[in-house]
């Protein structure tokens, strides 16, 4: 980190290959330079020969997601890059884990909220492909996680309603009751 404090631009300085350093860091899987780099201010800065930003990071995630690199998922979202971006035929890095099997990575983008149903280029959604390859251990990772986003969803709304529900304080003081 002695570099960001003392000489590195981390918004203008580039490599050979015109990568910036939070680029660099995620290319790496340097998730703790990541987080340095983005603290510093370090955006990911794709140069502009090398398909435009979004493309670029929607073939990057689902390069690591086919290997089952989880790592370099985290590091890429850690740098500041939405999980859901997709490549040039409308996949996603879920589709592309599904596809390879990479149970690991599955899980991961499932608990990073990505949609099993959202469809590609070729009308096919995470899921479909899970069903089509008969990879019921995938089928289960996302159902798994689909249930514990519903379990989620309803305990916030159970909150909600309990807070919203209960008087408060300043409420019964006007009418005179107290709390105590």
């Amino acid at each position: 980190m002695f570099l960001i404090k003392a000489y590195l631009d981390v918004k203008v300085s580039r490599d050979l290959f015109l990568y910036n350093p939070l680029l660099c860091a995620v290319k790496a899987k340097a998730r703790k330079c990541v987080e340095e780099l983005r603290k510093a201010g370090g955006v990911i800065d794709i140069p502009q020969f090398k398909l435009g930003k979004r493309l670029y990071m929607g073939v990057d995630l689902c390069l690591a997601a086919a290997h089952g690199d989880v790592e370099q998922l985290r590091c890429w979202e850690a740098a500041g890059s939405e999980l859901i971006e997709a490549d040039y035929d409308g996949r996603t890095a879920l589709h592309v884990a599904v596809n390879h099997h990479q149970i690991d990575a599955v899980r991961y983008l499932m608990q990073q909220g990505l949609d099993p149903f959202v469809v590609d280029d070729f009308g096919t959604t995470p899921m479909s492909e899970a069903k089509r390859k008969n990879f019921k251990d995938i089928i289960n990772v996302i159902n798994e996680e689909l249930a514990k986003r519903k379990a989620s969803k309803e305990n916030d709304s159970d909150s909600k309603e309990k807070s919203s529900a209960e008087p408060s304080q300043e409420q019964d003081s006007a009418e005179g009751t107290s709390t105590q």
